[in-house]
C-alpha cells in the first residue's frame, strides 16, 4: 500500500451517558459490548448536591440495538468505585461497605441473577433475607440492598408483567421505609397508582401505606401503634375502604388499622369492635384476623384480665395455626404468662397437660422447660427435657413441632460440646442436618452444618494450643470433610502436620489432589503454604511457594490468607538475602522480582503503581499485605485482619524511622480487631515496638504506656537485658520531654538492674545523661559529681582515636552537646540517632556540663579550662562550627575577667571561622560581640608579645593543634623577640626560625590565627 493511499480513520463519537449523575472510572467488558461505570446517584452527606464526596454506585450499560441501557449492578449500600471486569465474568471494585476501603466482587450480571420468569424472580426477591425473619432480626445492609435490587431488576426485565411489577414496587417502598428513606418511599407510593392503575389491590395497599406515611404512623417493638393525627388517619382510611369495598383484604387491613388508631386515643371499646370486625367478617384475609386477636389479648392484659388474654391467645393458636408469624407470637405470649409465676416449670408442665390438643404450644412449652434448666446449670436434666421433644414430633409431625425438635437437638449439642462430649454433639447435629433439610427451605440443616464445622474448628484450635497435634490434625481433617473450601481450616491442618513432622506427607497428598483439580484456588494456596513452611531456609522453595499462591490469588483474588502468606514469604526472602549478602554478596533471582502476571495486574489496578522497582522484601511484603487487607472482610474474619495488620506493622517497623508512623497505625488498628497475643513474649515485643514508634512520632503518652507494659512483661519472663533496654528508652523519652527527675529515676533503675544481674555494661553514658538532667534541674553539685564519675571510666583522651565529625548536630548554639542521641534507642536510621555519641563526644559532653557548673559558680578560670578542652577536640576533628562557638565562649570568659585584648582575638577567630564556612548567623553574632567589646574596651594597648605568649601557654596546656613539645619551641621563640615588635613581625620571625622543625608550617596560622 502506497503511503498516499492511506486514509485517516473517521471514528464516530457518541455520548453513551449524559444523565444528571456524575460518572467516573468506566471499565469495558472483555467482549467489548458492555461497560461498568461509577455514578454518584445518592446524596449521602445530605448537602443537597451530588458530588464525588457522596461516593458512587456501580451501573452497567448494555448495548441493545445500537442503544445503551443502564441498570444498577452493585448493592449501592456504600461508596463503590474503580470497577475491574475480569475474564471470569466477575467485577472487582473498591468499597467502604465495612468501614475500610476493601476489595469486593460481584458477578458481572450483578448480585441478583436473571430470573427465568417474573413469578420466579418475585419469589426469589421475597426469599432474600428470610433467615432474618427466622432469626427474628433486622435485615443486614447487604440483605436489604440485594432485596431492593432484586425487585428493581424484576421491573426492568419483565415490564409487561404489570401485576408483579406493581407488587415489586410496593415491596420496594416498604423496604425503603424500614430503612428510613422516607423521601424515596413517598415517591414510590405516589407512582404506583399512576403507573399501575389497573392493579386495584396493589393501588389500594399503596394508598394505605401513603396515609400511614404522611401521618407518621409507627408500630413499636411491643406492638403499640402511634400516629401524628389519628383522627385524620381514621377518616382517610375509611375513604379508601369505601373506594375499594369489594376487596376483602383492603377492608380487613383498614379495620385493623382503625382499631390500632382508636387504641392509641384510648377508645378501648371502639378498638375492640374494630378488631372483632376483622376476626368475624374477614377470617380469610391473610394475617389480619390473627393479628387482630393478638391486639385484643394485649388490651385484656392492659386491663389486668390475664385469663381473658390467655383465652384469646389460645383462640388464635387454635383458629389460625396456618398463619405462622402471628401464631408464633401467640405461643410466646402464652409461655411468657406461665413463666412469670413463682414456679415457671410447673406452670409450663400444666400448660402441656391441659392443652394436649395444641401440639405446637406443647412443643414450645417443653423446649422452654429445657432452656430454663440449661440456664440454671442443670445440664443433665436439660438434656432429658430436650429429648422429650422427640415424642412430640413423633405424635405430631407438624412443621412447627419438628422445628422445635431441631432447635432442641442443636441446643443439646451445644451443652454436650461444652462439657466435652464432642462425639455426642456431632451426632445430634448430623441428625438435624440430614433429617430437617425440608424445613424452612433448609435453614435448620444449614445451621447444623455450620455449627458442626465451628465445633470441629474450635476443638482443633484448642488442641493445637495445648500441643496435642495428632488429635488436632485429625480434627482439622474432619472439619475439612464438611468444608473443604475453608482456607482457615487448611492452615490449621498444615500447621499441625508441620508440628508432627508430617509436612512432607501432607504436601504429597495436596499435590495428588491438585493433579485431579488443577484449577482449585484453595488447593493451590494450601500447597503453597506447605512449601512456605518447608522453605524457611531455601530461596528456591519459597519461590515455588510464591508461584502456587500467586496462581491461587489469580483465580480467587479475595483469598485473603494468600496475601498473608505471600507477605510472610517476601519477609523471609528479604531476611535470607540479607544474611547471604553479608557472606556472598548474592542477589535475588529474577523469579522473586515480580508477583506473577495475574497478581501483578490486579496489584497495579488496586494500588495505581507503575512499573516494578528493584525488589525489596519488606516493601513487597507491605504491598502484598495491603492487598490482603483490601480483600479481607474484617467483619467476617477479624482474626485474619488482625494477623495481617500485625505483620504489616512489623514490616513497616523494619523500615526504620520512615516506617514508624505507619507501623504505629497498623499496630493500633490491629487492636480494634484483636487485643490478644500468642504469648507474653510476643506481647512484650509488640508493645516495645509500639512504644518506639510512638516515641518517634511524638505520641509520648502512648509510648510511655506501652513501654511500661513491655517492661513488666520482660521482667515477669526474666528477660532482664530486654527490661534494661526498656528502662533506658523510658529514661531517654522522659529526657526528651524535659521530665528530668523521672528520667534519672529510670537511669538509676537501669544501674540497679545491671548491678543486680551482673550485666557487663558501661554506665558512663548513663551518668552523663543523669548529669545533664541534674544540670537542667539546677543541681550543680550532682551534675559535677556524675560527670566526673563518667570521665573517670572513660579512656584517657590521648588513647582515643581522632575521628572526623560525623554528627553535625552534636553541638547546640551555646556549645553544649545534646546527650539524648547517645544510644539510638529512640529510633534507627536518622542522622541524629543512628550513630550516637563517640567517646570524644562523651568527653565533650562532660566537659560541657562541668563548664556550665563552673559558669554558674562564677569560677571563670575553671570554666575556661573546660572550654579549652573542648576546643582541642574540635580542632583535632576539623569541626569549624564547634571551633567558632567555642572561641565565642572563650571570648566571653576572657571579657568577664577584663582581658579585653585576648577576648577581642577570640571573637575575631570566631568571626573568621564563621565567614570562611558560610555560617551567617554565627558571623553576625561574632560581629555583634566584637563591636560591643571594642566599644567597652578601656584597657589601653598591650604588647603583642605578652598576648601571644599568654595564648601559646593555653594552647600548650591543652594540646590544641600541636603537641606540647612543639608549643614549647614556639614559646621560646616568642620570648626572644623584641617586646616592641608587632604581631605580623612576630609571625614572620616564627616562620623563619621554626621552618626546619614544624611540618607543615601552615598549621600555625590555622591554629592561632596570627
Amino acid at each position: 500500500i502506497l503511503p498516499g493511499e492511506l486514509k485517516a480513520p473517521s471514528p464516530e463519537f457518541k455520548i453513551v451517558y449524559g444523565g444528571p449523575f456524575p460518572a467516573a472510572t468506566p471499565c469495558w467488558s472483555p467482549h467489548g459490548s458492555s461497560f461498568v461505570v461509577s455514578l454518584v446517584n445518592k446524596d449521602r452527606n445530605g448537602d443537597g448536591l451530588l458530588t464525588p464526596v457522596d461516593g458512587a454506585t456501580l451501573f452497567r450499560f448494555d448495548q441493545v440495538g445500537g442503544e445503551y441501557f443502564m441498570r444498577p449492578i452493585s448493592l449501592g449500600d456504600a461508596s463503590e468505585s474503580h470497577p475491574f471486569w475480569a475474564e471470569n465474568e466477575l467485577l472487582y471494585f473498591i468499597s467502604n461497605r465495612r468501614g475500610n476501603p476493601d476489595l469486593w466482587s460481584v458477578p458481572a450480571e450483578g448480585p441478583v441473577p436473571p430470573a427465568p420468569s417474573a413469578s420466579e424472580g418475585f419469589s426469589f426477591a421475597l426469599s432474600i433475607g428470610k433467615t432474618a425473619q427466622l432469626e427474628e432480626r433486622e435485615l443486614t445492609a447487604q440483605e436489604f440492598h440485594a432485596k431492593l435490587l432484586a425487585f428493581d431488576r424484576l421491573r426492568r426485565d419483565f415490564p409487561q408483567e404489570r401485576a408483579i411489577c406493581a407488587r415489586s414496587m410496593l415491596e420496594s417502598a416498604r423496604l425503603l421505609k424500614d430503612a428510613g428513606d422516607l423521601k424515596s418511599t413517598e415517591t414510590f407510593l405516589k407512582r404506583i397508582p399512576r403507573l399501575y392503575s389497573d392493579q386495584k389491590d396493589v393501588c389500594a395497599q399503596a394508598m394505605i401505606d401513603y396515609q400511614l406515611q404522611v401521618h407518621q404512623a409507627a408500630i413499636s417493638p411491643s406492638g403499640r401503634f402511634s400516629s401524628e393525627n389519628p383522627f385524620s388517619l381514621i377518616a382517610n382510611l375509611k375513604d379508601i375502604q369505601r373506594e375499594f369495598s369489594n376487596l376483602e383484604i383492603v377492608s380487613a387491613r383498614v379495620n385493623y388499622l382503625i382499631g390500632a388508631a382508636l387504641e392509641q386515643i384510648g377508645d378501648v371499646e371502639g378498638a375492640l369492635n374494630a378488631y372483632n370486625t376483622v376476626v368475624e367478617r374477614y377470617p380469610t384475609a391473610g394475617d389480619y384476623p390473627a393479628l387482630a386477636l393478638l391486639r385484643i389479648a394485649e388490651i385484656y392484659l392492659t386491663l389486668g384480665s390475664d385469663e381473658a388474654a390467655l383465652s384469646t391467645y389460645l383462640e388464635e393458636i387454635n383458629r389460625f395455626s396456618d398463619r405462622s408469624t402471628p401464631t408464633n407470637q401467640a405461643i410466646r405470649k402464652v409461655i411468657e404468662l406461665k413463666v412469670q409465676g413463682d414456679e415457671p416449670i410447673a406452670g409450663l408442665q400444666d400448660l402441656i397437660s391441659r392443652y394436649g390438643d395444641l401440639p405446637a404450644l406443647g412443643a414450645a412449652a417443653q423446649k422452654r422447660i429445657a432452656d430454663l434448666l440449661a440456664e440454671a446449670g442443670e445440664v443433665e436434666l436439660a438434656l432429658g427435657e430436650y429429648e422429650r421433644l422427640r415424642g412430640f414430633a413423633a405424635r405430631h409431625p407438624l412443621p412447627y413441632v419438628r422445628g422445635m425438635l431441631a432447635e432442641s437437638l442443636m441446643s443439646a449439642a451445644q451443652l454436650e460440646n461444652r462439657r466435652g462430649e464432642y462425639l455426642k454433639a456431632q451426632t445430634r447435629l448430623e441428625e438435624v442436618e440430614e433429617k430437617f433439610s425440608d424445613l424452612q427451605e433448609g435453614y435448620y440443616s444449614r445451621k447444623a452444618r455450620f455449627m458442626r464445622i465451628a465445633m470441629y474448628s474450635e476443638r482443633a484450635e484448642y488442641l493445637s494450643s495445648i500441643g496435642d497435634w495428632e488429635l488436632a490434625l485429625a480434627t482439622f481433617e474432619r472439619a475439612l470433610g464438611l468444608d473443604p473450601e475453608s482456607a482457615h481450616l487448611h492452615r490449621g491442618k498444615i500447621a499441625a502436620a508441620n508440628a508432627l513432622g508430617k509436612l512432607g506427607e501432607v504436601t504429597r497428598r495436596y499435590r495428588e489432589q491438585l493433579a485431579q483439580n488443577e484449577e482449585d484456588a484453595v488447593l493451590l494456596y494450601a500447597l503453597g503454604l506447605c512449601l512456605s513452611y518447608s522453605g524457611e531456609k531455601s530461596r528456591a522453595v519459597l519461590e515455588a511457594s510464591n508461584s502456587y499462591i500467586q496462581r491461587a490469588i489469580a483465580k480467587q483474588p479475595d483469598l485473603a490468607y494468600g496475601y498473608l502468606t505471600l507477605g510472610y514469604n517476601y519477609e523471609l526472602l528479604e531476611n535470607l538475602i540479607q544474611r547471604r549478602a553479608k557472606t556472598s554478596g548474592g542477589i535475588f533471582s529474577a523469579g522473586i522480582r515480580t508477583i506473577g502476571k495475574a497478581l501483578d495486574r490486579l496489584g497495579k489496578f488496586l494500588t495505581f503503581r507503575g512499573e516494578e522497582e528493584p525488589f525489596r522484601g519488606y516493601e513487597r511484603a507491605i504491598e502484598i499485605l495491603q492487598l490482603g487487607l483490601a480483600v479481607n472482610n474484617e467483619a467476617v474474619d477479624p482474626e485474619l485482619e488482625a494477623q495481617m495488620l500485625l505483620n504489616l506493622g512489623n514490616n513497616y517497623y523494619r523500615l526504620g524511622e520512615f516506617g514508624y508512623p505507619r507501623a504505629l497505625a497498623a499496630y493500633l488498628k490491629r487492636f480494634e480487631y484483636d487485643g490478644s497475643f500468642a504469648s507474653a513474649d510476643q506481647e512484650a515485643i509488640i508493645r516495645e515496638r509500639i512504644g518506639q514508634a510512638a516515641a518517634i512520632t511524638g505520641k509520648n503518652d502512648l509510648a510511655i504506656e506501652n513501654y511500661q507494659q513491655s517492661k513488666r512483661l520482660y521482667h515477669q519472663s526474666k528477660r532482664y537485658e530486654a527490661e534494661l533496654r526498656i528502662l533506658l528508652r523510658l529514661a531517654e523519652l522522659y529526657q526528651v520531654i524535659n521530665a528530668e527527675e523521672e528520667s534519672n529515676s529510670y537511669y538509676r533503675q537501669a544501674l540497679t538492674l545491671a548491678q543486680r544481674e551482673g550485666m557487663e555494661v558501661s554506665p558512663a553514658k548513663w551518668w552523663e545523661n543523669m548529669a545533664f538532667n541534674a544540670l537542667n534541674m539546677g543541681d550543680d553539685d550532682e551534675a559535677a559529681t556524675l560527670s566526673k564519675k563518667a570521665l573517670a571510666v572513660l579512656p584517657p583522651e590521648e588513647d582515643i582515636p581522632v575521628e572526623k565529625i560525623q554528627n553535625p548536630l552534636i553541638l547546640e548554639l551555646l556549645g553544649i552537646p545534646i546527650p539524648i542521641w547517645n544510644f539510638g534507642y529512640l529510633g534507627t536510621g536518622s542522622p541524629m540517632s543512628a550513630r550516637g555519641l563517640t567517646k570524644r563526644d562523651e568527653l565533650l559532653l562532660n566537659y560541657s556540663i562541668l563548664q556550665e557548673v563552673h559558669n554558674r559558680r562564677k569560677d571563670v578560670v575553671s570554666a575556661r579550662d573546660e572550654a579549652f578542652k573542648r576546643l582541642a577536640i574540635a580542632v583535632q576533628r576539623k569541626d569549624a562550627e564547634a571551633e567558632a562557638i567555642l572561641w565565642s565562649e572563650i571570648g566571653f570568659l576572657d571579657w568577664s575577667e577584663g582581658d579585653f585584648k585576648p577576648a577581642r582575638r577570640d571573637f575575631i577567630r570566631s568571626l573568621k571561622l564563621c565567614g570562611d564556612n558560610g555560617m551567617k548567623s554565627g558571623y553576625l553574632s561574632a560581629l555583634i560581640n566584637l563591636s560591643c567589646l571594642i566599644l567597652s574596651d578601656s584597657s589601653g594597648s598591650q604588647s603583642p608579645k605578652n598576648i601571644l605568649f599568654k595564648e601559646t601557654k593555653r594552647f600548650s596546656d591543652f594540646n590544641i593543634g600541636l603537641n606540647a613539645e612543639k608549643w614549647e619551641e614556639i614559646r621560646r621563640t616568642i620570648e626572644e623577640v623584641d617586646p616592641g615588635l608587632d604581631a605580623p613581625g612576630i609571625n614572620k620571625r616564627l616562620r623563619r626560625s621554626l621552618q626546619p622543625n614544624i611540618d607543615p608550617l601552615s598549621q600555625i596560622p590555622d591554629i592561632i590565627d596570627w
